[in-house]
């Protein structure tokens, strides 16, 4: 038995997406610009500061297509003065695989230093 209770149809209410509708592109119009972007992400290791350029002509792609919204740039995150949110560097992704890790665990405190009792 499914539904609510009682036996009645459970009612969901879906929201609406938060910036409205986004068509898919079924002709592959914008095609060309998102391989663009991927193939980017792919050479940089997902690093998206170095691809704002590919992300912005895909939006701009799908803007004049009509496959999404009008917006200003500056309203997706495209400013001249942005600071990229992912600052680190590629080689620090794969630091913790390399060096070893324990959830949970930020750093390990020394047994033993010039500041610190020596312990037996």
């Amino acid at each position: 038995m499914s539904g609510g209770p009682g036996g009645t149809a459970a009612r969901v209410n879906a929201l609406p997406p938060e910036k409205g509708s986004f068509p898919l592109d079924h002709f592959g119009e914008c095609r060309g610009a998102m391989r663009e972007f991927l193939q980017c992400m792919q050479e940089h290791n997902n690093l998206e500061s170095e691809c704002r350029d590919k992300a912005k002509s895909y939006f701009k792609c799908r803007m004049e297509l009509g496959l999404m919204a009008q917006q200003p740039f500056e309203d997706l995150g495209f400013t001249e003065t942005a600071k990229p949110r992912n600052t680190a560097s590629p080689d620090s992704f794969h630091r913790k695989e390399r060096e070893g890790f324990v959830a949970g665990l930020r750093r390990v405190r020394p047994t033993q230093g010039p500041d610190l009792p020596n312990k037996p």
